[in-house]
């Protein structure tokens, strides 16, 4: 059983990155939650479930993220590319602001590297959290714990 830090003492507004797995229905399943100061920029890391490119959009951990025009989107060497690169099962990071107003606003997106297991990663600020239900919002995604959560 995991534990620093109880998940009572978890407060709206601090720093965290999460690691987990995606459960289904927009919610992660952390595996390890690591408190920090918050920092500019929010990022979410995960396997794309989805693209669509009359929408110009992508499906990650159960959220549509549309992406403008501007946004610059890297391949696995770095090199610059377009949404027709991407794919379901591919894994991306997006790089963006969060705000409860505009959701996740992606202004980066880099194809990162397939692992033999899926882990979803995560920098933001814990925006709000339900004590009962023993889960928070962390970048409009609901991340949940368990006895073998690590805080």
């Amino acid at each position: 059983m995991g534990k620093i830090i109880p998940f009572e003492a978890l407060c709206e507004g601090w720093g965290v990155k999460i690691e987990g797995k995606y459960q289904g229905a927009g919610n992660v399943l952390a595996v390890e939650v690591s408190v920090r100061p918050p920092e500019p920029g929010d990022i979410i890391i995960g396997v794309v479930e989805g693209v669509d490119r009359h929408k110009n959009s992508l499906r990650v951990c159960g959220r549509e993220f549309f992406l403008n025009d501007e946004i610059k989107i890297k391949d696995l060497g770095h090199g610059h590319t377009t949404l027709n690169a991407l794919e379901s099962e591919d894994v991306v990071k997006l790089k963006g602001r969060y705000s409860p107003e505009n959701g996740f606003v992606a202004e980066t997106v880099n194809k990162e590297k397939k692992l033999s297991f899926a882990i979803e990663k995560m920098k933001g600020k814990i925006e709000k959290i339900d004590r009962n239900t023993k889960t928070f919002l962390v970048n409009g995604i609901t991340v949940s714990i368990n006895e073998d959560t690590w805080i």
